[in-house]
């Protein structure tokens, strides 16, 4: 920690390693997760000054927590690092889903602190099915999206969601 100019301490800079060791600090609380993961702009390494700081939780179908429960635990984890924290928080089978566009960017810039071993396979497998249906990565006015390979056909509808045996 750095003083300001105003004498009080800075927080520290987020980091992929400092951030990596206040989750793993979660100790047993990782056992009722699948796996849990950077994403968003510190996974990516493009963090800025007011950037949050994004956390993919996938809970064990079975754990029992509710989502305010990763929010309000990883939140103080995260406290020193002085900055908005987003939970994201799925179950294997709804994140095989691909609920919406921005599961496709979780799953591409993941890094996974902690995985039981299920977590990082269908990560990998999104993004495969993405790049099979001709989704590809782009960026958009700084910003990372994906994009079609080809022009769309009006009403056209894209799926990317896996198979339950996938």
């Amino acid at each position: 920690m750095n003083l300001s100019s105003s004498g009080k301490m800075d927080p520290p800079e987020p980091t992929i390693e400092s951030v990596s060791a206040a989750l793993e600090a979660l100790g047993p609380l990782l056992e009722d997760t699948e796996g849990v993961g950077i994403v968003g702009s510190l996974a990516r390494g493009d963090l800025r000054p007011r950037s949050d700081i994004d956390i993919l939780v996938v809970e064990k179908e079975d754990a029992g927590h509710d989502s305010s429960f990763w929010h309000s635990t990883i939140g103080k984890c995260l406290r020193r690092f002085d900055r908005d924290v987003s939970v994201l928080v799925f179950t294997i089978p709804v994140l095989k889903k691909v609920p919406d566009w921005n599961t496709l960017g979780l799953a591409a810039d993941a890094i996974m602190v902690h995985d039981e071993g299920k977590v990082a396979p269908v990560l990998k497998r999104i993004v495969d099915k993405a790049h099979s249906v001709g989704l590809r990565r782009d960026y958009s006015d700084r910003w990372p999206v994906f994009k079609m390979n080809r022009p769309l056909k009006f009403g056209e509808i894209i799926k990317v969601e896996l198979e339950n045996d996938e």
